[in-house]
């Protein structure tokens, strides 16, 4: 698949003349400060409540080390010429509360990702292969509405759009809860799977491209990547704070050995619940945050172009 792309790269994506408009050195020094401190801060997420306690001295060091690399970044990028990740990309508000939703987003989609095969294959003893189907309503979901959420932020503009994802992201989780509450079938499981994959869908490319709207040629590249970003750093934390609520039921660890009794059962049941209430919360979270989302609208290149 990657030789297919390159191929399709080479023989049929057109060829541009590309004038950069940065007029400073690159900025080395915020890029590596920003490596630093998403280093620490993924160690601090991995490690701590498995390696060390989470009240222990290794993670307030690590926490410590984490906020000073932040404040240390933050100078770094305010001083550069042409800064790694510019101020205005949080100055905005159209573009930092899409930055935040993606954030919440990439928590939210680390529950099922991370549990439900594990939940498939405990409690009604689905196989390995059979247990990781249960995602694929999921996989199949997103990119067929992410066809379809052009037709529809063309219409109702990106806020609507981004908000009727949401709030389908947010019923998802809320009836998995009441499924795994009453053992429902697999089907249905599978069913909730898909409408999560769908509200993902529709979310996803309504804030992406509303983004990318609301600035000039010049900003789309940053303002992309820093969707991305805040894309990753959401699943890292949700991989780590969903770990460690389903740890809490009592769950030794996400993987689940072979011959599960009945007590175990129950405990990965409790912890696929929890978890799966927090991602309704963060869901609910991430609607009242695109509430306050301004409303967008695509314009002419044209002005696009006198923006850049």
């Amino acid at each position: 698949m990657s030789l297919a792309a390159v191929w399709l790269l080479v023989r049929r994506f057109p060829r541009e003349d590309v004038q950069s408009a940065t007029s400073g050195p690159v900025d080395w020094r915020g890029a590596l400060g920003l490596l630093l401190t998403c280093a620490t801060f993924m160690t601090l997420l991995v490690q701590g409540g498995t390696a060390w306690p989470w009240n222990s001295v290794q993670s307030c060091a690590l926490l410590t080390l984490f906020l000073l690399l932040v404040l240390a970044t933050a100078r770094i990028e305010r001083q550069a010429v042409e800064p790694f990740m510019p101020g205005w990309v949080w100055r905005r508000r159209e573009l930092a509360i899409p930055s935040l939703a993606l954030g919440l987003l990439g928590v939210i989609m680390t529950a099922p990702l991370l549990l439900l095969p594990v939940y498939a294959q405990a409690v009604p003893g689905l196989g390995p292969v059979a247990g990781a189907v249960v995602l694929a309503g999921m996989t199949f979901g997103w990119p067929t509405a992410a066809v379809f959420s052009s037709r529809l932020y063309l219409r109702v503009r990106f806020r609507a759009a981004a908000l009727t994802g949401a709030t389908t992201v947010t019923v998802a989780p809320s009836a998995t809860v009441h499924l795994a509450l009453s053992h429902a079938s697999t089907v249905l499981f599978i069913a909730m799977s898909t409408l999560l994959g769908v509200g993902l869908g529709l979310l996803q490319p309504a804030l992406l491209v509303g983004v990318q709207a609301a600035v000039g040629w010049g900003g789309r590249g940053v303002a992309t990547a820093n969707l991305m970003f805040c894309r990753e750093t959401g699943q890292s934390v949700g991989a780590a704070l969903f770990g460690a609520v389903f740890n809490a039921a009592g769950n030794d660890g996400v993987a689940v050995a072979v011959g599960c009794t009945t007590v175990c059962e129950e405990r990965v049941a409790a912890g696929l619940r929890y978890a799966y209430l927090g991602g309704v919360g963060f869901a609910a979270a991430l609607v009242l945050l695109l509430l306050r989302m301004p409303h967008m609208a695509l314009r002419s290149p044209a002005k696009l172009g006198q923006e850049a």
